[in-house]
């Protein structure tokens, strides 16, 4: 399950929904490749904060390039690495260091999030 990529082995992320990255920011998935999606709640310069039922996840967005987020798009997928975030609040949880950003604003989310946890499901008997 990896793509080749100028001379490297790049992984492709494993699935996760936001709500269940949240709720284990245990630290156990630190280095682990990972895609989610999330709706866009805020840019600041390097950074977004993803939204999706009410759960929040920090991206650092320094690695993916020209990012230009047009206004309208507010569904947004990301591949990247967790780690855990820096802060004075020692529960701050993660961060994911993007390196892949995609708009996928038209995508169905009650349908992708029921073949995230069938998928889960059968990664995780």
């Amino acid at each position: 399950s990896f793509i080749r990529m100028s001379h490297a082995l790049v992984n492709h992320g494993k699935l996760i929904l936001l709500h269940e990255l949240v709720k284990g920011s245990d630290g156990s998935l630190v280095g682990t490749s990972v895609r989610v999606v999330g709706r866009l709640k805020k840019l600041i310069q390097n950074e977004v904060i993803l939204e999706m039922h009410g759960m929040e996840l920090l991206v650092d967005i320094r690695q993916v390039g020209n990012l230009s987020i047009a206004k309208d798009c507010l569904l947004l997928l990301f591949i990247g690495e967790l780690a855990l975030r820096i802060s004075d609040n020692p529960s701050s949880g993660y961060v994911l260091i993007a390196r892949v950003c995609a708009d996928v604003s038209t995508l169905d989310v009650h349908l992708y999030e029921k073949y995230a946890m069938q998928a889960l499901r059968f990664s995780n008997p």
